[in-house]
């Protein structure tokens, strides 16, 4: 578990700095969701930190999801910009869905509580992983994508990968 926790850390830090060093005019908000999403992952397995409760970084994680989808939407409209990445956005919903799916296992298993490990909830969240794992793995792929962006979306492929690992364990 802890080779899995520090996997999701590493990349998902190389994730923030490479979309920050990857382009000239970044839009805030994606690399906001991208911040959001490794502080969410910081404080949800470092509990010494205890920033905020899991369930509030994962509807802080959704609404910088749906923030992202929105800008690059309009940006498209106003400017007819090629769209960064949608699977930016898909992978901090199912960023999200694992730490509100993880928070509320832990809150079912308190004290006198019975749970199975919460697996139900994660089942649905495991299969979009699934479905992500391969769209991202096409993209990382791609011949026309700039190596610093196919690194990108390795990096945060991996962290999503190791949040599902997490899932499992």
């Amino acid at each position: 578990m802890i080779a899995l926790v520090t996997l999701m850390l590493l990349a998902a830090t190389a994730s923030l700095l490479l979309l920050g060093a990857g382009r000239r005019r970044l839009a805030t908000l994606p690399l906001l969701g991208e911040l959001v999403m490794l502080l969410a992952m910081l404080d949800t397995h470092l509990p010494a930190l205890g920033l905020a409760p899991p369930l509030l970084w994962s509807a802080l994680l959704a609404l910088c999801a749906l923030g992202t989808a929105l800008v690059e939407r309009m940006r498209r409209r106003v400017v007819g910009a090629r769209h960064a990445d949608r699977l930016h956005t898909v992978g901090m919903l199912i960023a999200a869905g694992f730490i509100a799916a993880g928070a509320t296992s832990s809150i079912a298993t308190g004290p006198g509580a019975h749970a199975h490990g919460g697996l139900g909830l994660q089942a649905p969240l495991l299969a979009a992983l699934a479905a992500y794992a391969v769209a991202a793995t096409a993209g990382i792929r791609g011949r026309a994508t700039p190596r610093r962006e196919r690194l990108r979306r390795a990096a945060s492929a991996a962290a999503l990968l190791a949040m599902g690992g997490m899932a499992l364990a």
